[in-house]
Order: structure tokens, then sequence, then C-alpha cells
């Protein structure tokens, strides 16, 4: 199914993003490093492809254009709040932020889903239920 030009995500007509979009995910890990204790990042992405969810402190957004499993980012935007607590809330969310911003390529299975940069996983996510 093709999009119309308006839409932001070009989709090519074999392309099934039933098993990323409309959905929540919760993050695992990013740049291989588990989230600190009692913290939650939350990311979904629409059928047009915008990405949206909680940082830690701080609600992102931006716009992805994907086709078959590879993505275009455009520049996430934030909130500006400041977390202090748990110790380092702030230097995970940046770090998230950054690696989000960075993401050519993504695979699901199951329930879980992998970001890539160019090279690597740079965030694990699980559905969440």
């Amino acid at each position: 199914m093709a999009c119309s030009s308006s839409n932001l995500t070009q989709l090519e007509p074999d392309v099934n993003l039933s098993a990323l979009v409309a959905k929540q995910w919760i993050v695992i890990s990013v740049n291989g490093k588990h989230l600190l204790n009692d913290t939650v990042i939350s990311f979904s992405v629409s059928e047009k492809g915008k990405v949206k969810g909680n940082a830690g402190v701080n609600n992102y957004v931006g716009q992805w254009e994907i086709t078959k499993e590879q993505i275009t980012s455009s520049k996430m935007a934030s909130t500006k709040k400041f977390g202090i607590e748990p110790k380092g809330i702030m230097q995970q969310e940046e770090r998230f932020l950054r690696s989000i911003s960075m993401i050519t390529r993504w695979q699901v299975d199951g329930g879980e889903l992998q970001l890539f940069d160019s090279n690597e996983v740079v965030i694990q996510l699980q559905l969440f239920q």
C-alpha cells in the first residue's frame, strides 16, 4: 500500500509495519547499557512516522521516514525539564535522545524491537503489555 505524497512516510508495497507501528514500546537498553532502576523510557511510532514518548524526564517527538526496514530520521525535539533522581537520569536521557536520532534500521522479533545505527543495535525495546 503506497501512501500519498503529502505523507512524510513513504511505504513500499511489501512493507508490513504492523509489527512496529501503533504499539507502545519500553526501552530495555541504550548502547548496551540497561536503564537505571526505577526509570522507564517509552517509545511509539505512528503509521505516518511520528515518533514520540517519554525519555525518563522529558517528552520527545520526531518524524521518521520508513521504507522496508530502513529509517531516515528528522531531528528530535523534547521538553526541557530537569530531573535529579535517580542519580544519572539526565545522562541516561541524553544518551537515549542522541541515539534515537541516529537510527537507520529496525527489526522486530516477536515482542522485541531492535533499533540500529549504521553498524549495530543501539536501542533494544520490548512491547509494553
